[in-house]
């Protein structure tokens, strides 16, 4: 019979594979028997994000001495940013080995399978989510999986748009979902766990086209996660799930979640493990937790519970009109694990948690649409594992009390960061969490120091909010668009000034704006909305916004992150030829490095709030 093990991996860096190589060196790990690799690497989670590509290339080399070239093709590595310094980068190796002994009851069953490469016309589209649909199936077969009841978990890895993948589908004379690379990412998110949907019996197939993915969130999954990349051309699926088949000691189960506080589901389904799901775990039985896997979306309505309209997400999940989250949240991946001792039996009031267990699968069914969750939360168990991360401590991680922690590193950032010489381009380095993006926001004034003095060209300055920043002359690009959708780029330009006329002479602005332009090695439509701007475009504009408010000293938050390399190598350039003209000085965070070496004269980088490096 075969065997589950998971084995879960601290990282310090998204291309630390120690933990890995030494468990292989160790024999806990057998290089031959992982299926999958589900890893969290801390990078932004967004289309640019190059910590999941940087992951996977490291855990290819640690295994190409023991699976040969086809090690990339042989296991499912699907690294998933988004973390932000939430929690500490970690992978969980699932594995599966021969195994002498039987189980009396049903184990845990893993299994992987990878799509063919998409078409890129496809993505975000109808045949994307039946290409899905069929490698889940691939995964389910894999892992000796008949009844889709039996699956409790589906990790998807799927791929997304660039420029140049744009580009090639457009030179066959084919059209594609969206030009936009970051809208790809819900798109094919989306259409991923339609798919899922389609293989487990959630929905039926001819629902799926192409005008509701995306769009219609009374289709959705409950026992997909989707992740997407720029790193892949096709998807990976990882499945996990239940059979007599498989012998061993974890089990796993899954409940679906209204929204990130709803943890009532969470207990229910820890307590048909046999975990004691009503109230906290016993300090006994923590050990036994392995992972707790979790994804939530970011809902639109501002509001956590009590929306007063319907909430719109991704079709990975679907709530109801008056619930719904708040804050952009990407739940992190956890685990947990125990000795499965008990037979399945069924969700019935009235019964202890471990009989309700025992009882009947049927209670391990996804909740029914009438009581839609937004999140999905699923855990696995054994009685020898350390370490447990619970839902309630994955939330508490990340939004408020990481505000705190950020206010913190920065304060001791602020103190170590001392000079940034007028007329030079100045990039600030550090991993999610170190406190760069705090650092620039006390020196616009969102946030203000403890400690320490703000000197502008050589005189204390007190910068109590952004407006006192703008006159100084600072202005910022922030890592996320401030520009108001539904005007058009010369209307953004124009109200952007810190005094508007009542009456605004439209043709004098757009001659001024023109001059600005023939200056420029690159322009964007004036006239047309800016919701209909592609992300490049946007960022431009944003750029070009500080240009032209005459700013002297710029903050760029990430400012290449939509951007092409070409595009990035375009704007960067011109700013660069200002400050060697002594017009601009330039501070940028950023986690490119060939930018920061190809454009940036100085650097300086933080780790955990204090400055470890400078040049």
């Amino acid at each position: 019979m075969r065997q589950a093990h998971v084995h879960r991996l601290a990282m310090r860096a998204p291309d630390d594979v120690s933990g890995l190589s030494a468990a292989i060196e160790a024999g806990r790990i057998a290089p031959a028997g992982i299926v999958g690799i589900l890893g969290k690497t801390e990078g932004n989670g967004c289309v640019n994000d190059f910590t999941r590509a940087f992951a996977v290339r490291a855990l290819t080399d640690a295994l190409r001495p023991h699976l040969g070239d086809d090690a990339l093709a042989r296991v499912s590595m699907v690294m998933s940013g988004g973390t932000e310094g939430a929690l500490s980068p970690h992978m969980l190796v699932l594995e599966r080995r021969e195994s002498a002994a039987s189980s009396p009851s049903p184990a845990l069953a893993v299994g992987s399978a990878r799509s063919p490469d998409l078409p890129f016309e496809h993505l975000g589209r109808r045949p994307q989510a039946l290409m899905v649909a069929d490698a889940v199936r691939a995964a389910m077969a894999d892992a000796g999986l008949d009844d889709p009841a039996d699956v409790h978990f589906v990790q998807i890895k799927c791929p997304l748009l660039t420029a140049g993948r744009v580009r090639d589908a457009e030179a066959r004379g084919q059209t594609v979902a969206t030009r936009d690379t970051l809208k790809s990412m819900g798109l094919s998110r989306g259409a991923s766990a339609l798919g899922v949907a389609i293989a487990l019996g959630e929905i039926e197939a001819a629902r799926v086209t192409d005008d509701v993915i995306g769009r219609d969130t009374t289709l959705w999954s409950g026992r997909a996660s989707t992740s997407g990349g720029v790193e892949l051309l096709d998807h990976e699926v990882v499945v996990l799930g239940m059979s007599a088949a498989w012998t061993g000691p974890l089990v796993v189960d899954h409940a679906v979640m209204a929204d990130q506080i709803d943890v009532e589901p969470v207990r229910a389904a820890l307590g048909r493990l046999d975990l004691g799901g009503f109230g906290q775990i016993p300090a006994g039985d923590r050990g036994r937790l392995v992972a707790l896997l979790a994804k939530a979306e970011a809902g639109t309505s501002g509001t956590l519970r009590a929306c007063a309209t319907p909430c719109s997400t991704t079709p990975t999940s679907r709530r109801p009109a008056t619930r719904g989250p708040s804050w952009p949240a990407r739940w992190p991946a956890s685990s947990a694990m125990r000795r499965s001792s008990c037979p399945a039996a069924p969700n019935t009031r009235g019964r202890t948690a471990a009989a309700r267990w025992r009882s009947s699968r049927s209670a391990r069914r996804p909740i029914h649409p009438a009581h839609l969750p937004h999140s999905k939360a699923r855990s696995l168990h054994d009685g020898s594992c350390s370490g447990v991360r619970g839902a309630g401590q994955a939330r508490d991680r990340s939004r408020d009390h990481r505000h705190d922690q950020d206010l913190r590193l920065a304060r001791r950032a602020w103190r170590r960061v001392d000079h940034v010489r007028p007329g030079s381009f100045h990039a600030l380095l550090g991993e999610n969490g170190a406190g760069k993006s705090t650092l620039v926001k006390c020196i616009m004034g969102f946030y203000q120091p403890t400690r320490g003095t703000v000197l502008v060209d050589g005189k204390e300055t007190d910068i109590a909010n952004p407006k006192i920043a703008r006159d100084l002359g600072i202005g910022m690009v922030y890592q996320h668009f401030t520009l108001v959708p539904s005007l058009t780029a010369t209307e953004n330009l124009v109200i952007a000034r810190a005094h508007v006329p009542a009456v605004i002479d439209w043709k004098t602005e757009k001659k001024a704006l023109d001059a600005l332009f023939d200056r420029m090695p690159f322009r964007v439509p004036l006239d047309v909305p800016v919701s209909s701007l592609a992300a490049g475009e946007k960022q431009k504009l944003e750029i070009l916004k500080q240009l032209y408010l005459d700013q002297k000293f710029l903050i760029l938050d990430e400012p290449t992150s939509v951007l092409t390399p070409g595009e990035a190598d375009e704007i960067l350039g011109l700013l660069r030829t200002m400050t060697d003209a002594g017009d601009l000085t330039i501070l940028m965070i950023s986690h490119k490095f060939r930018e920061v070496t190809a454009f940036a004269d100085e650097f300086t980088v933080l780790r955990r709030g204090q400055r470890v490096a400078a040049a």
